[in-house]
């Protein structure tokens, strides 16, 4: 993660609104086709950045009408929908996603995230054994099969993958969606869970959040600059 130095330079906010604007003047040309799913695609990106969620989806979707084999585009619709509550929807898109690209690892633990929350855990599962078969150190895919396991009452394999998920990967960036400077905030969190979503509570179009796992941060380690 960056510097409490980079951190003070950087203004993704002004970078994104910019960015658009040059991207939507360049729209107006009328580019060819391979161009245009390229700024379509960073449009989406750049607008769910932004926090406006319906017209990054629309745009997710010209990209689709466009290319339905566009991996990134599948991905970052994916992850739209499953932030805005739409699981089933976020569903159907990864599973299209490894349809179309069974080797990618990213639609396969996405895939397994949204099975857990919909308390499929044997489903996911499957995911995570498929996407550490592709990378056998993957953190994300051992985190997910961590939880998986816990929900299956496996919990001497699930020791295993909750070492492997969080002992190299235990910081996380949430993203931040707003239009001005915002407040950066340390979230303290167990690998085992908990029972007070606090993550929802905190609004992304305000709060720049830093999550740390701390049964396994290294307390050497110093913390982003942070209010709260």
């Amino acid at each position: 993660f960056r510097s409490p130095q980079n951190q003070a330079t950087w203004k993704p906010w002004v970078d994104r609104s910019v960015r658009l604007q040059e991207i939507e003047t360049s729209l107006d040309t009328n580019p060819e086709k391979p161009v245009e799913i390229a700024l379509r695609f960073e449009r989406a990106t750049l607008l769910g950045q932004l926090g406006r969620k319906l017209e990054a989806r629309s745009e997710h979707m010209k990209v689709i009408e466009l290319d339905p084999n566009h991996l990134s585009n599948l991905i970052g619709l994916g992850l739209l929908l499953a932030g805005d509550g739409h699981r089933k929807a976020a569903q159907l898109v990864y599973a299209e996603g490894v349809k179309r690209h069974p080797e990618s690892i990213v639609c396969r633990v996405n895939l397994g995230g949204v099975l857990l929350e919909g308390d499929d855990p044997a489903g996911a599962r499957l995911q995570f054994e498929a996407a550490l078969k592709i990378n056998p150190e993957f953190p994300q895919a051992h985190a997910g099969m961590y939880y998986a396991l816990i929900r299956l009452g496996e919990r001497e394999a699930a020791a295993h993958h909750q070492s492997k998920g969080f002992g190299k990967k235990n910081f996380f960036i949430n993203p931040y969606r707003g239009t001005a400077e915002p407040i950066p905030v340390v979230l303290f969190v167990s690998s085992t869970g908990g029972n007070t979503p606090l993550e929802k509570l905190i609004d992304d179009r305000v709060f720049q959040t830093y999550v740390v796992v701390t049964d396994f941060y290294d307390a050497r380690i110093p913390l982003p600059r942070h209010q709260l």
